[in-house]
């Protein structure tokens, strides 16, 4: 089944959740419903992209500064975005999986309201690499969108209008297009309000660094919000450029399926080459904006009996790759590749990032920079989008796990009757 695409507006000044839920319920909402109704006629769930305009990865300087500068407020909009989202899903029943199923995607866009676009502006052989791109490279992407969801306001006109004109303009010989069904949907509360540029991005602080190889793990079961937060901040940290011949690398530590044995409803977990294609293809989604004759990542699988490492890469150009690793243990490939220079953690790991590093000073090598992400709540939040402190309540793989659980034992039972 075809994605689908929504056009969001800038967010509020604030990043908390209560001004997110009042800007973009409605439209999320109606949304997810919509897409929802179209996935009940697929057997998997449909990809909704959420083009999220940040006007403040648009400043002045921006492409200089190290990406570390931007990841607070970064992370804080993606988290309290990706709440909202699994908040509505719970209220309104709509599953992120499966059949009827919604994978929403964010996408973050750099975005100025009083930017005119032309098409001698998009030079040919432009990098088309995210996760933070602009308007003229969503459009050159010609991701084949079925649905083209855009706020019904002044500003969401606006939005829509220049993303469509770059598109003819970019496609003026085709109507790659022809086939978009453009839809409008009420936008939220003091949605049309100008963002300003949030005081924590105005101060570039001296020690920030640039990273060039970032890594993360988990077990990604059951891809959810709370893996897409921490897989896109993985991603955001990673330089979008470097030095002449800079290699520029994201790895990704997934856990082996034998240690995953004891875990809850067992039986119902993916195999490590079903989560890591998921990693793999979210990762290129969010990285990759290539048109589609453009040749795709090339994929291929390496062995290091030595260090027990199963690997698969995914090359997008000569400097980019993602590395997916099979780990067994707590460290996974942050002591068998010294190159690595941050590890991003969710609120709950924030010990294991600490144990890497003391790992590593056994080792000699250079402790890691942590950064983290929230933790998020599986229904509506009770304090600012964050989970609670003991994370119970968390969006979990087990959740969705019991799920499947619940809806084979109810297959069962209609089979007996």
């Amino acid at each position: 089944m075809p994605p689908s695409v929504l056009l969001l507006l800038p967010p509020p000044p604030s990043s908390l959740y209560p001004a997110l839920r009042a800007a973009y319920n409605p439209a999320l909402s109606s949304v997810l419903s919509s897409v929802s109704e179209i996935a009940k006629k697929s057997t998997e769930a449909v990809v909704l992209e959420i083009a999220l305009p940040c006007p403040y990865h648009y400043l002045p300087g921006q492409t200089q500064w190290p990406r570390s500068h931007i990841y607070d407020q970064t992370q804080r909009l993606v988290a309290g975005l990706y709440s909202l989202i699994s908040a509505i899903c719970a209220r309104d029943s709509i599953d992120v999986e499966g059949r009827g199923g919604v994978d929403a995607r964010i996408l973050l866009v750099a975005y100025s309201r009083d930017l005119t676009y032309t098409k001698e502006g998009l030079p040919p052989g432009r990098p088309l690499r995210g996760p933070i791109i602009d308007l003229p490279t969503l459009a050159l992407s010609q991701r084949a969108w079925q649905n083209v969801f855009s706020v019904h306001s002044e500003e969401g006109e606006l939005l829509l209008m220049q993303f469509l004109d770059l598109t003819d303009r970019i496609h003026s010989s085709v109507t790659e297009r022809s086939h978009w069904d453009v839809k409008k949907v009420d936008g939220g509360a003091g949605i049309d309000s100008p963002a300003r540029e949030p005081e924590d991005v105005q101060s570039l602080t001296s020690g920030q660094k640039m990273h060039y190889s970032v890594v993360v793990g988990g077990t990604f079961d059951h891809l959810h919000a709370g893996h897409k937060l921490l897989l896109t901040m993985t991603a955001l940290l990673l330089e979008p450029s470097g030095p002449p011949g800079q290699q520029r690398r994201i790895t990704v530590g997934i856990a082996r399926d034998e240690l995953l044995k004891n875990k809850k409803f067992a039986e119902f977990l993916e195999s490590w080459e079903d989560r890591q294609k998921s990693v793999s293809d979210f990762l290129l989604a969010l990285l990759d904006f290539s048109p589609p004759e453009t040749a795709p990542p090339a994929i291929y699988q390496a062995t290091r009996p030595e260090l027990n490492e199963r690997v698969v890469y995914a090359k997008l150009d000569p400097t980019l790759e993602i590395k997916s690793v099979a780990f067994s243990d707590l460290f996974g490939p942050t002591i068998t590749d010294e190159s690595l220079s941050a590890l991003v953690v969710s609120g709950e790991s924030r010990g294991g990032g600490q144990a890497v590093n003391v790992r590593r000073g056994e080792l000699g090598w250079s402790a890691l920079e942590v950064f983290e992400v929230d933790v998020l709540e599986a229904g509506e939040p009770e304090d600012g989008g964050r989970a609670r402190e003991n994370f119970d309540g968390k969006i979990s793989s087990t959740e969705l796990r019991r799920r499947w659980s619940e809806r084979a034992a109810q297959l069962h039972r209609d089979a007996q009757e």
